[in-house]
């Protein structure tokens, strides 16, 4: 049965019973002090460094992840994502203050609710020293442990982010916890301090049962919790403490027994949010970049093993997040890695012995890798990439919705198409950046031509940027006819534009292209600018109509009305006479805020019409809902209906609804008159295509006006 300690120093004061009182208790009480100064010594002063490096890479640790996180908000000054990504460490007792600042040191974010701060310069003493962090790094300084980290994107740094630890907040509470256990043992000892009645002749044997005493169970196990907490110093967190004792010792011992188990505990907890995506769950950039490196080192010891690096990309993911919000963006982000994690599982489960290893990862926003390392990792991609485009084609439910998503994925093999991570990541990023250029949803292996097709995009960027900044904007002009007469009811305006040289630039290329640069707002305006100068001057009719598309970027606030108000007023064109154009998307996700716009728009007079209806998230009765005028009949539609009776039929349906809401159709894409036949025997009264001529420039368009009525004239036109 186990005695505690407190029986066994009972025991020994009845055989020091003969000792002299006050010899002995001197004697006892020296060597209690040189048991109680060691034990002080040992516990404050280990724990205490352990606690402090501890932190330390507990700091660096979270200051990457902090910063890995903030790169994205910080890079599109979103300072919502930056508050929510800041509210975890805010709520640490721990951390004095936390700040995220520019490049230049003004702070752009004090981790406070009022952002108190915000717009202020750095003026402590370790302003520099954060500033010119190139990675995290850890100081000292009154009582806190600083540290900081750049914020990166590529080579070029972004900002930076700074945490403060309260040190001696930390250290002061380890040791006061070490102290009292000191204390508290020192107390039950002296309690028992034996009364010793024994003769001087046994105080020398009395003091060799009490240092043996002392030594067994005292120092010894003191001793063995040393080199625990060593261990634990070093960084080996699964530590085991033998001890079979019931007494207070014990319990310490079984202290650092938990201690150890909670430290690794954490440790793990904060190396799974070091290495892990939060949202998904799966690895991120960090893990990604570690593991393609160690399967790139690991080659050389098989010639005939690959890596295969797919890069994948949910296309128009933007507008999903502009539409439906962040949260439903999240969800449907969730879903896909869901979908990629089936469609990869479920082919590895086929493969059997033959199947490459496998890792997933999600770099950050819609951006998600998967690593194929085998002999056949080619075909195996090959196979992922066309199961992935038809999986993720599926509709995803998210609010009610079922959204359509595609995705782009980019294929690159080392070492056939390179030999370092960062050159495989970079191709694999050219590869999906060419797919999407391809038309989406679809997947593309790198080659080496596709090099200079990137360096072509980034020069066609910076024309594109040049030229609108020049003005060499050009607008031209379809017609729009109103049935059975074919007389001109208005005309689309279409933006076209010239880059250096006079080259010409489709549509198609510099569309995206402005979108993706943030072009397309001023290329937006500039369009309504020229369009209602050139409408006011049209002869003929005074109700010819001008629709001018405006993109869901434009479509948002007070910026779009002042440019219609300042449009109309230098033209003098009638706002009765301006139609302005909004897809579906434009609507979504922020419904009514859209709604109460239109409706601001129409007070003016200006009309607002639905573009390529029927491809948009939304269904037929969306249009209930929507204060708008008219809608244009996508081309999609158009084009087959000589064809397919679902096409005609859904044509139909439109024209009927909208008429029902007192709305006009467009029909768009009209190009030979068995179309216009079925257009017209189901009430359509208005029509656009090359049948009735094709974007001409204004000059020409001009002429167009001066006829009675348009029959074929697919000549017309050279825009």
């Amino acid at each position: 049965m186990d005695m505690s300690l407190r029986s066994r120093l009972a025991l020994v004061c009845v055989a020091l019973v003969s000792v002299s009182l006050l010899v002995s208790s001197l004697v006892w009480s020296l060597g209690l002090r040189v048991v109680t100064d060691r034990v002080d010594d040992i516990s404050v002063s280990t724990i205490e460094g352990v606690t402090t490096d501890l932190l330390e890479k507990r700091a660096r640790t979270a200051i990457q992840t902090l910063a890995t996180g903030l790169v994205n908000p910080v890079y599109f000054f979103d300072l919502y994502a930056i508050t929510t990504s800041l509210d975890t460490v805010r709520q640490d007792e721990q951390i004095a203050f936390v700040t995220v600042f520019e490049p230049n040191g003004t702070i752009l974010h004090d981790g406070t609710e009022g952002f108190e701060r915000f717009g202020e310069a750095m003026d402590d003493s370790l302003a520099d020293w954060a500033r010119m962090a190139s990675e995290p790094i850890v100081r000292q300084e009154d009582g806190l442990l600083h540290v900081a980290a750049p914020l990166v994107i590529g080579e070029e740094r972004i900002g930076g982010v700074r945490v403060a630890y309260n040190l001696d907040q930390i250290t002061a509470k380890m040791e006061e916890t070490a102290a009292s256990i000191v204390a508290a043992n020192a107390s039950e000892v002296s309690k028992r301090i034996p009364q010793i009645a024994f003769v001087l002749g046994l105080l020398l044997f009395a003091g060799l049962l009490v240092s043996i005493f002392v030594a067994t169970s005292l120092l010894n196990p003191l001793d063995r919790l040393v080199r625990v907490a060593e261990t634990i110093e070093k960084g080996d967190y699964d530590v085991t403490v033998e001890t079979g004792r019931g007494d207070e010792i014990g319990d310490l011992m079984h202290a650092f027994q938990r201690m150890g188990e909670a430290v690794q505990r954490n440790n793990l907890e904060i190396r799974h949010l070091a290495y892990h995506d939060s949202l998904t769950g799966l690895p991120n950039r960090l893990m990604f970049r570690q593991a393609l490196e160690e399967e790139i080192a690991c080659l050389e010891e098989d010639p005939e093993r690959r890596v295969a690096l797919m890069f994948l990309d949910l296309d128009d993911f933007k507008r999903v997040n502009d539409t439906l919000g962040h949260d439903e963006g999240d969800r449907v982000l969730v879903a896909f890695a869901d979908r990629v994690k089936n469609c990869v599982s479920g082919l590895i489960e086929t493969a059997g012995d033959d199947a490459p290893r496998t890792l997933l990862a999600r770099l950050g926003g819609d951006e998600f890798t998967v690593i194929l390392t085998g002999r056949n990792v080619i075909d195996f991609a090959d196979r992922i990439a066309r199961q992935l485009i038809d999986a993720v084609a599926d509709p995803i439910r998210i609010a009610g919705r079922s959204l359509h998503v595609a995705t782009s994925i980019g294929l690159t093999v080392c070492p056939d198409d390179a030999s370092s991570a960062h050159v495989l990541l970079k191709n694999a990023d050219i590869a999906m950046y060419r797919a999407k250029m391809l038309g989406k949803n679809r997947y593309q292996r790198f080659h080496r031509g596709l090099l200079t097709d990137a360096g072509q995009r980034l020069d066609l960027e910076a024309r594109l940027r040049r030229a609108v900044d020049e003005g060499r904007l050009r607008v031209c002009y379809q017609p729009i006819v109103a049935l059975p007469g074919r007389a001109i009811w208005g005309a689309e305006a279409l933006a076209r534009l010239n880059v250096d040289g006079g080259q010409q630039i489709p549509p198609s290329v510099f569309i995206p292209i402005a979108e993706e640069t943030g072009l397309i707002g001023e290329i937006g305006r500039q369009v309504l600018m020229r369009a209602t100068a050139d409408a006011a001057a049209w002869p003929g009719s005074p109700d010819t109509r001008v629709t001018v598309n405006l993109s869901a970027r434009q479509f948002r606030g007070d910026a779009m009305l002042r440019d219609v108000d300042q449009a109309l007023a230098a033209s003098g064109l009638a706002p009765e006479r301006l139609i302005l154009e909004i897809t579906e998307s434009s609507l979504l996700g922020t419904e009514s805020s859209v709604i109460r716009l239109v409706s601001r728009l129409r007070e003016r007079g200006v009309q607002v019409w639905l573009d390529d209806f029927g491809t948009g998230f939304s269904g037929l009765s969306h249009l209930r809902r929507l204060p708008v005028d008219g809608v244009k009949i996508d081309r999609s539609f158009i084009s087959d209906i000589l064809l397919d009776p679902d096409d005609l039929a859904l044509a139909g349906a439109i024209i009927s609804l909208a008429r029902s809401l007192s709305m006009d159709v467009i029909a768009e894409g009209v190009e030979s008159e068995g179309q216009l036949d079925l257009l017209m025997g189901r009430d359509c009264r208005l029509a656009q295509g090359f049948l009735f001529g094709k974007p001409a420039e204004h000059r020409e368009f001009l002429e167009l006006l001066g006829g009675p009525r348009l029959v074929a004239r697919q000549g017309v036109g050279a825009c």
